[in-house]
């Protein structure tokens, strides 16, 4: 979400959002259960361990939407590549779908991928958007995703608390200090909803029976070690 503009420029709203898109619905049926609902973006062994992700609560979202000031709703934008995720024109859907039955119209915009790109890079976006991205299996690589200068962070999103104990992660070398501000950065942002937080996706791959490859948790094919069985 465009974070310094309204509607979305107040946390209530943001947290309407989240409370109001069946997400594991989703991920069952769209993805057909390749998928887990997530609570933040920071993967194992640095996932927050008592984070648990937004429930599926309507009647809250309309709630805080009320309190936000917006009774009926609101209408935005949902601007999305198509074919660079699985089944992205189908999720994006299920979205505007979920939203509208808290009161909030979403008008999607499918958008080709050099167009979308750029805008997120510019940090162009008027209203919502998609985007995935790849996990790094280090906190803090992973909490880059929401600091204010990341070049794919277009939420235009600046938290000082956030801001401040990233940069003190940047600075412990503690492995087990480092674990409790990744967990603090995770809070933060499960907190503000600077997004609406949606799945990690499972990676599907088709294997010949004859190559010996495992696949790796980051998405890198790395093939020096792989073999064909006769």
């Amino acid at each position: 979400m465009p974070t310094d503009t309204a509607p979305f420029n107040d946390v209530r709203v943001r947290q309407a959002l989240n409370y109001g898109v069946d997400v594991q619905l989703i991920a069952d049926t769209i993805l057909g259960g390749y998928g887990r609902r997530m609570a933040g973006f920071a993967n194992p062994p640095y996932e927050h361990p008592d984070l648990e992700p937004y429930p599926y609560d309507p009647e809250r979202a309309r709630a805080l939407l009320a309190e936000a000031g917006y009774p009926d709703g609101f209408s935005t934008v949902l601007e999305h590549p198509v074919g660079r995720y699985m089944m992205d024109a189908d999720v994006v859907q299920a979205i505007a779908a979920d939203l509208a039955k808290i009161g909030v119209q979403v008008e999607l915009r499918p958008l080709d991928s050099s167009v979308w790109l750029d805008k997120i890079l510019n940090r162009q976006f008027e209203g919502l958007y998609l985007l995935g991205e790849s996990g790094y299996f280090e906190g803090q690589q992973d909490m880059t995703d929401l600091q204010k200068d990341y070049a794919w962070n277009a939420t235009r999103w600046v938290n000082e608390e956030y801001e401040n104990t990233f940069a003190a992660l940047t600075r412990e070398m503690d492995r087990e200090a480092r674990r409790q501000l990744v967990y603090r950065l995770q809070e933060i942002a499960y907190q503000q909803a600077p997004q609406i937080f949606l799945y990690k996706q499972f990676d599907i791959y088709g294997v010949s029976e004859r190559l010996d490859w495992r696949a790796r948790p980051d998405e890198k094919f790395i093939l020096y070690d792989a073999s064909v069985r006769n």
